[in-house]
């Protein structure tokens, strides 16, 4: 009754409204949409009245009730009864006395069998009752359910319009008026004989009871249903597109249990208001990150009852805290390897200890740790295949900088601010150690992860042809330390601590690959490592260097001479462990050109004859390839 009485104009004016139920309960529509089993549109009609009488409620109420139909064309098989505009036909089959017994309604059937039929005589138009009368012929019903012929024609009724119709005195009848029930008085519609003890019937509609049952028989024509709803919409678009909208925030409510909606957006009508307009637009190219902004607008909205931001001013948050509520983005808690997730957003109880509503950013520049020599031992071991999680004592948390900024949002009659940014930082924590700060939003646009793909467990195990010194990164201080070659860090099961090391790799700007629950190594030797004899090298010692025999074997002297030590102590020194001077040099090179450390062509056999105890990590006929578009890499990390 709130809606009712307080907000009847919430999704639509007046105008706009459709009848109840979507217009779905008016008869008259109604029987455009049934199917029975019956080729005959009219035929269907009759079933579809009989249906409906046999399952009304009251049934008794209808009894000695009749169906006036106009034939299809050509259907009409008795030739006294092609002149006859109406026909007219009982509704219900009722056994033959017997005894005493009062008379019994047979069960619905299909078609007309058992049922009289009998035509309607338009002869008496002249006379002045004939705006409410319509005076027919009367005739012995023989109960056959086959067309009466004109020999057995005497006066039977006919109904035309709404309201009564009375039959002419005759010796052996009494004068009977009927009234209108349901149907369509044009086609078919069903009347029932006027006695003053009958209750009232709901003119022309049926119940949404019977509207169920209807549907669950079978008997709606779906197709059909659906192109008079579109329809409607269409004539309808303020009131069907508010529901459309209100469907997006029930999708949006569906992952947020426990959360609470300020009864004051009903004061605005949904039409007009922002979030409405914006869930209601469809645009042919969305981003996850603009799912999400839309998700946060809708939530600031509902939660507060009047704040109605511009997703645009919400791109890069993280999170909502209001009340007794934080809604953070379902891709700060989930696993990288998921490519999508059913809910945008999440419900944690919990503030942050701040009035209004305030929403979380991160900084623009987070923190990491920086490489203390004095501290780092770090060992390597190599990777014998086994996933287990080694990260067990990771967690991330939140943090405050201090910083805020006040958001413009309408209205503007508070003294204080409603909504503002609050700085917030997402902490990596190796038990109580600090690890360095993410930002998981930004990173997950650029995340790489494998496809699924076709092979076999047996397939998916096969490691033969990966590198066979892998190392396994099972530390932070051995993650951080950028590892050289291709390092495996393994947090198995363990989505946070797989979240920080991605987010971490892209901001350290590592080459790295996002493992599913069960990596196929297959696909990894296929996509990221080469498919010719290469070699591991140093992490920087042949970055840059062309493949041709004449300048690798040059170059490659010149390493091993220490003319590059300099430069590569100073690489290695680089906090992100990467040479920004590197940066331009590798956009220009060609895709012969190396982007890692292993080598491919005659820069190998140069290689192996200055280092012969270098053996080569696969051989095969096929063409490298990598999911980065160049060349191939060396320095990658795997996080499983």
């Amino acid at each position: 009754m709130f809606g009712i009485r307080r907000c009847p104009k919430f999704l639509a004016n007046d105008e706009n409204h459709p009848l109840p139920l979507f217009d779905l309960t008016e008869m008259k529509s109604l029987m455009d949409l049934v199917e029975f089993p019956t080729t005959d549109t009219t035929q269907r009609q009759i079933d579809f009245l009989r249906w409906w009488a046999h399952n009304y409620p009251n049934r008794s109420s209808l009894k000695g009730s009749i169906i006036q139909y106009r034939p299809t064309r050509g259907k009409t098989q008795e030739p006294s009864l092609k002149k006859a505009g109406f026909l007219c036909t009982s509704v219900f089959i009722t056994s033959k006395q017997t005894g005493h017994k009062r008379r019994r309604i047979e069960n619905f059937t299909f078609g007309n069998q058992g049922h009289r039929i009998w035509a309607a005589n338009n002869e008496y138009k002249s006379l002045e009752q004939a705006s409410t009368f319509d005076y027919l012929e009367a005739h012995d019903l023989n109960g056959t359910g086959t067309f009466l012929n004109g020999s057995s024609l005497r006066t039977v009724p006919g109904l035309r319009e709404h309201g009564t119709v009375m039959l002419p005195p005759d010796q052996n009848m009494c004068e009977q008026k009927y009234e209108f029930v349901c149907g369509d008085e044009s086609r078919a519609a069903l009347y029932r004989p006027v006695k003053y003890d009958k209750p009232q019937l709901s003119r022309n509609t049926i119940t949404l009871a019977g509207l169920l049952q209807l549907y669950k028989e079978g008997y709606v024509k779906v197709p059909r249903l659906i192109r008079r709803l579109r329809a409607q919409a269409a004539l309808q678009s303020h009131f069907y597109g508010s529901l459309n909208a209100l469907s997006s925030v029930e999708e949006i409510y569906n992952g947020l249990p426990g959360a609470c909606i300020d009864l004051r957006i009903t004061s605005q009508p949904a039409p007009e208001s922002r979030w409405s307009t914006l869930l209601r637009g469809r645009e042919s190219k969305t981003t996850p990150s603009s799912l999400i902004t839309r998700a946060f607008t809708v939530v600031a909205f509902f939660e507060t009852g009047e704040i109605q931001l511009e997703p645009r001013k919400l791109e890069g948050v993280l999170a909502l805290s209001h009340k007794n509520s934080i809604f953070v983005a379902s891709q700060m808690l989930e696993d990288p390897a998921k490519l999508s997730s059913k809910h945008l957003i999440r419900r944690l109880t919990g503030n942050i200890g701040r009035p209004g509503l305030a929403l979380l950013i991160p900084p623009n520049n987070p923190r990491m740790q920086k490489y203390d020599f004095n501290k780092y031992v770090v060992e390597y071991e190599p990777f014998n295949g086994d996933l287990v999680d080694s990260f067990s004592a990771t967690s991330l948390h939140l943090s405050l900088t201090g910083y805020e900024l006040p958001v413009d949002v309408e209205p503007r009659d508070n003294r204080d601010s409603e909504a503002y940014f609050v700085e917030t930082n997402v902490s990596v924590y190796d038990g109580g150690e600090w690890v360095g700060d993410v930002d998981i939003m930004r990173a997950r646009r650029t995340w790489l992860r494998f496809r699924d793909c076709h092979h076999n467990a047996e397939q998916r195990k096969q490691r033969n042809h990966l590198p066979n010194n892998m190392q396994a990164v099972d530390s932070w201080r051995a993650f951080l330390d950028a590892p050289v070659g291709a390092g495996v860090l393994r947090a198995f099961g363990n989505p946070m601590a797989r979240l920080a090391a991605a987010t971490l790799a892209m901001q350290k700007r590592y080459n790295f690959h996002i493992l599913g629950p069960d990596p196929c190594w297959k696909c990894v030797q296929h996509d990221v490592f080469p498919r010719q004899p290469s070699y591991i090298g140093s992490q920087r010692g042949l970055r840059g260097y062309f493949s041709s025999s004449e300048h690798a074997s040059e170059e490659i002297s010149d390493i091993d001479t220490g003319k590059e030590a300099n430069e590569v102590a100073n690489d290695c020194s680089d906090e992100s462990g990467f040479d920004s001077s590197d940066e331009d040099d590798l956009e220009e090179r060609p895709e012969s050109l190396y982007s890692a450390d292993i080598g491919d062509g005659p820069a190998d056999d140069d290689a192996q004859e200055l280092s012969p105890d270098l053996e080569p990590i696969s051989e095969t006929d096929e063409v490298p390839t990598n999911i980065l578009g160049t060349g191939f890499a060396v320095d990658v990390v795997f996080i499983c």
